[in-house]
This record gives structure tokens, C-alpha cells and sequence, in this order.
């Protein structure tokens, strides 16, 4: 009888006897694998289309870390598990065979592994700085004060997946509480500006605007009548405009034109204009209303006049931010109550917590990246940048750093370009994985004092290089030894 035909009669009689078995030649069949390999593959070309179109995280939510494809690979697990027992008991011609399986199954669980504890992020670190002990996740993070207890709560906010509008809110419960948190928006480019704000203890301002048709340019200005250096605004050195109490009193004669403005007693703003310390043209101006300064087509519109006020800072969405201005990401939320009200939507920066508040009810809400604690610390020694000989251009990145362990122990290390620090330390943890690796990420030019690193902890890099290996001597056994056979004869 022919070896396929054994294979046959033994398949039959194991089936015939044992439900087990049944559900092992069910399992281990190969149009089974040939599905979820397919499968499998058809995913991971899904994520990589959404990774080079939208970002990394889409992928990773909708393919890589969501649950049905974890359970499919669990599947693909057990299929080549019995798979490889439908040819017990093994043979000599069988090892190939069974090693390439199981060395499929041993990288599979390394990546699993890798996957569940291990991370990839990113350290800033500053020359004589103290010891950093937290590592940045890219991942945004949603921390809600409880209500009742005053803990902070922690919550996964993807928003690069699926970005909330004022028509469809994320809504999350306020813990503690029968709150409701809405995420209202999200938007890339926050700014913080200065603003006037009412406060009975402060003093006279105002906040205008300089318009100017033919420059293309709108100026906003917020004046406060003290200290002396808020209530002046200079206009590119060309002009001047200045908060006074009066325009009775004695101005230093001024080199460019100067616009002057005194609030008045019917809460608008007297204003004059002085050219060469002559004045030019006066008059009176109430919110809402504008004149023009004279100044080729500049026009000055007043938009709010307070009798007194201080200078707050405020966070707000910018549309198109000018290259030199510093912005960061950042949500706009808001509470709501079971009765269907809702508090005033406030902007929070990536980095940063803000208090919202709907009738006496206040609640801290923070927004930003997820942090790793470590269980050690990591200093920056001195950071060089040496150049290629003749030229400007980086030749390497060398972070000299020292890490210090729980017991006071310190350790000296480098970072270079493609030469990574690692530390515990030691031979095999160097093998395991069970190391932390910092490589070289990411540097200022206009800052040699500070550095950013990128770490690697992987406890699943032992597995998949061991299924790796096992991967190809089973291939080299099942192609290039196999055994020969022999024939019988009749």
C-alpha cells in the first residue's frame, strides 16, 4: 500500500474511534490554513493601504490590534498545531516538516508577546537635567478627575480615527458621577493668546483690531492701561498706539505717528492723532465702530471697551498657523447633564488639564500622550554632533548618558546612529529581550543641550527569532534531506 493510502486508512480508523481526532483532522486541514493564510493576508495589505493613506493608528485600531485579528492568528496557531499532529507518530521524513510549523507557532507567540508587554517610545532628555523616569507613548490619553473622590481617571482617546464634531460628540461618563463628558472637536493647532478679561480689581483696557485692505493684514490688540509697557502697541516701528487716561495730558513728542485713546465716561473711547507731536485729527469712537488713522488704508475698529479688566491667557483653534508659530493638538470639551444641559465648551492642549464646570459642579479633565514609568532613571551627560569632514552635514549623533537604577547604582552608556544603549544590561537579557534599547530619534539644531531617543522594550524578540530559525532549517530539512526511498521488488 502507498504511503497516501496508509495516511488514509490511518486517518479513517483514528476518526472512527476518537472524536478527538475528528476534530483534529477538521482543524489541521489544509483548505483551513489556505483560509486563514489568505485571510491573514488580505488584512495586512488592508493595513498597510491605511498606513501609507491615513496613519498608522487606523491601522493598528481597525487591523493590527483589534480583537478579531488576534483571535484569527490564535486560529492560525491551532491549525498548524494539528496540523503537525496529523502526522503523529512523527518520522525522520516528518521533521522538517513539524519544525517549520512549530517554528511558525514560536514567532507567532513572540509577536503576541511583544504585543501585550512590550512598547515603542520616546524620552526628551536635557543636559543637566534630573533623572527621567517616564517614557511618552504615542498615544493620546484622557485623564477625568472623579467626582467624589478627586482621583484621576485614565482612558484610551484615539482621534485620528475617528475625529468628533459638534454633531456627533464622543461622549464618555464623568466617573463618580451621572456627568457626561463631550469631546466636541479636535484640532492639530492650538495657540495661546492673550486676551482681556472683565475683573473688578483691574484696570481700564480695551481690544481692537487694525485692518488694512491693500496690506492683506488684520491685527488684533488688546491695551491695558497698566503697567506702563501693556497699554503701548508698536506698529512695525511705523506707528504707535497707546492707552491714556486722558487725553489732556503731556505726550513726549514721538518720532512716528501716534494714535492715542482715553476711555470716556459714556463707555466708548476718545481718541487723537499725533503726527510729529502735532495732532492731527480727534474724535470719538464707541464699540462696534471704526476710523481710519490716516495711515495709508489702516482703519482701527474697536471691539470691546472695558471700564477694568486684566490680561488672561486663552486657548484657541488656528486655521492656518503662520511657520513661525508654536502650536500643539489638543481637544474642545465640555459636561452634560442627565437633564440634557451642558457646560461652556473649553479647548485643552495636548500636555495640559483644564477645569470645566456646568452649575457648581467642577471637574478636571486632561488631555495628552500616554506615559510609561520605568524602573530606573536616564540622564543626558553631553550630546555632540560631529560633522562630516569639509561640511556642515552630521557625520553621527552621539548621546552620552548615565542610568541609574533603584539601587543607586549608575551605569554609563552611548547612543550613536544605528548603535543602540541598552541597559539593564547583561548577556542574556540581551537575548531575551528583557532590555531597554535607546537609539538615537531626533535632535535641534539650535539646541545641542537636549536630545530625543527612541526606546525599544520588545519580551517577545527571543521568540521570534528562535521561530525565525526554526522557520528556515525546516525548510532547508524539507528540501535538501530528504530521505530516499526505496523500492520494493515484485
Amino acid at each position: 500500500m502507498s504511503e497516501r493510502g496508509q495516511s488514509e486508512k490511518l486517518k479513517r480508523e483514528r476518526c472512527a474511534r476518537s472524536a478527538e481526532w475528528r476534530w483534529i483532522y477538521r482543524l489541521g486541514s489544509l483548505r483551513l490554513a489556505m483560509l486563514l493564510l489568505f485571510t491573514v493576508a488580505i488584512a495586512c495589505a488592508v493595513a498597510t493601504v491605511c498606513e501609507s493613506k491615513f496613519n498608522r493608528q487606523v491601522a493598528e485600531v481597525y487591523i493590527y490590534k483589534n480583537p478579531f485579528f488576534m483571535l484569527w492568528l490564535l486560529f492560525l496557531c491551532l491549525n498548524l498545531i494539528c496540523s503537525a499532529l496529523t502526522r503523529w507518530p512523527w518520522e525522520r521524513k516528518h521533521l522538517g516538516f513539524v519544525i517549520t510549523h512549530g517554528g511558525i507557532i514560536t514567532m507567532l507567540v513572540g509577536a503576541v508577546i511583544g504585543h501585550f508587554f512590550g512598547f515603542e517610545a520616546s524620552v526628551n532628555l536635557e543636559k543637566g537635567a534630573p533623572p527621567v523616569s517616564k517614557l511618552i507613548v504615542n498615544e493620546t490619553m484622557l485623564m477625568v478627575q472623579g467626582f467624589r473622590s478627586g482621583e484621576f481617571y485614565q482612558a484610551p482617546l484615539t482621534m485620528n480615527v475617528r475625529r468628533p464634531t459638534p454633531r456627533k460628540p464622543r461622549v464618555m461618563p464623568v466617573p463618580e458621577s451621572d456627568l457626561k463628558l463631550q469631546i466636541l472637536d479636535y484640532s492639530e493647532y492650538l495657540a495661546t493668546r492673550t486676551v482681556l478679561r472683565p475683573d473688578e480689581n483691574g484696570v481700564p483696557g480695551v481690544t481692537l483690531t487694525l485692518n488694512s485692505a491693500q496690506m492683506k493684514q488684520s491685527l488684533p490688540v488688546s491695551l491695558l492701561m497698566s503697567p506702563q509697557e501693556s497699554a503701548t502697541f508698536d506698529m512695525f516701528g511705523l506707528a504707535q498706539v497707546r492707552l491714556v487716561p486722558s487725553l489732556t495730558i503731556k505726550i513726549a513728542p514721538s518720532k512716528v505717528p501716534l494714535l492715542l485713546l482715553a476711555p470716556n465716561k459714556d463707555g466708548g473711547l476718545d481718541y487723537k492723532l499725533l503726527h510729529e507731536g502735532r495732532p492731527a485729527v480727534s474724535g470719538e469712537v464707541a464699540a462696534d465702530e471704526g476710523f481710519s488713522t490716516g495711515w495709508l488704508d489702516w482703519i482701527v475698529r474697536v471691539q470691546a471697551v472695558y471700564p477694568k479688566a486684566h490680561f488672561a491667557q486663552e486657548v484657541v483653534a488656528v486655521e492656518n498657523p503662520a511657520p513661525q508659530q508654536q502650536t500643539v493638538a489638543g481637544i474642545q470639551a465640555r459636561l452634560a447633564d442627565a437633564n440634557g444641559g451642558a457646560g461652556t465648551p473649553e479647548w485643552i492642549a495636548a500636555g495640559t488639564s483644564r477645569l470645566l464646570q456646568i452649575g457648581q459642579k467642577v471637574i478636571q479633565v486632561g488631555f495628552g500622550l500616554r506615559q510609561i514609568p520605568i524602573p530606573f532613571g536616564v540622564t543626558l551627560d553631553n550630546f555632540s554632533v560631529p560633522r562630516d569632514e569639509g561640511t556642515d552635514q552630521p557625520a553621527n549623533f552621539i548621546s552620552e548618558l548615565t542610568f541609574n537604577d533603584a539601587n543607586g547604582e549608575a551605569k554609563q552608556a552611548r547612543a550613536e546612529m544605528n548603535h543602540p544603549a541598552s541597559f539593564p544590561g547583561g548577556w542574556w537579557r540581551l537575548m531575551t529581550g528583557l532590555n531597554y534599547k535607546f537609539s538615537q530619534a531626533g535632535w535641534d539644531p539650535a539646541n545641542l543641550n537636549q536630545t530625543t531617543l527612541q526606546v525599544l522594550y520588545d519580551p517577545g524578540w527571543l521568540f521570534k527569532w528562535i521561530g525565525s530559525l526554526l522557520i528556515c532549517s525546516g525548510i532547508v530539512l524539507m528540501f535538501y534531506f530528504r530521505p530516499q526511498r526505496t523500492t520494493e521488488k515484485i
